[in-house]
């Protein structure tokens, strides 16, 4: 089990096949691949050590999926998107995940080494970029930030949620010397 002592990249792909507007969507056909192999693909050849689907207990499409084309995958509670993200990340021992929307097809390889990139030089413990052109979410945050969420957060919506939970945790103020000497280190590298 991971304990946040492990340094490598994740990128974990949330993805199911019973979406309620758009069954199968991630698997429907794009120019000749399924729109989730578009998101593999993209992240394989990013910064990550290793790419992992996240999907739902008897998904048995995307497993399906996954398994035919060697693909690492994790299946969890349908409800709990929280849930499957960290024991992804825990039993691939990620240090740094990077999540991606199995409904994002855009997503580009530099978009996210961009946004790990952003998150290494950044003191913010989550970082994430929301695209103009249609690219999507990419968010990156260290393994202990996910494991306190999955520890602490108990509500279907906090944990169905996650990325406006952990997005507002980023709101930077001035309460300490600690803060203050962030927002120094921000204002300088921001140019102001």
């Amino acid at each position: 089990m991971n304990t946040g002592g492990d340094t490598q990249t994740i990128a974990i792909i949330t993805a199911r096949s019973a979406s309620t507007r758009l069954p199968d969507k991630v698997l429907s056909d794009i120019c000749g691949k399924p729109m989730l192999q578009h998101i593999v693909d993209s992240a394989q050849r990013a910064d990550v050590d290793n790419v992992v689907v996240a999907t739902v207990e008897g998904d048995d499409k995307i497993i399906n999926f996954c398994q035919e084309n060697k693909i690492s995958f994790f299946a969890g509670s349908e409800d709990d998107i929280l849930g499957r993200l960290y024991h992804a990340a825990s039993w691939w021992k990620a240090g740094i995940i990077v999540r991606l929307w199995g409904d994002c097809p855009l997503v580009s390889t530099e978009r996210i080494n961009a946004t790990i990139e952003m998150h290494r030089t950044s003191p913010l413990a989550y970082n994430y970029t929301v695209s103009s052109d249609y690219t999507g979410v990419i968010a990156v945050t260290p393994f202990s930030v996910l494991k306190d969420a999955w520890a602490n957060l108990h509500n279907y919506d906090s944990r169905h949620w996650i990325h406006t939970y952990l997005s507002k945790q980023n709101i930077l103020s001035v309460d300490t010397q600690a803060d203050l000497d962030v927002i120094r280190k921000l204002w300088v590298k921001l140019g102001r």
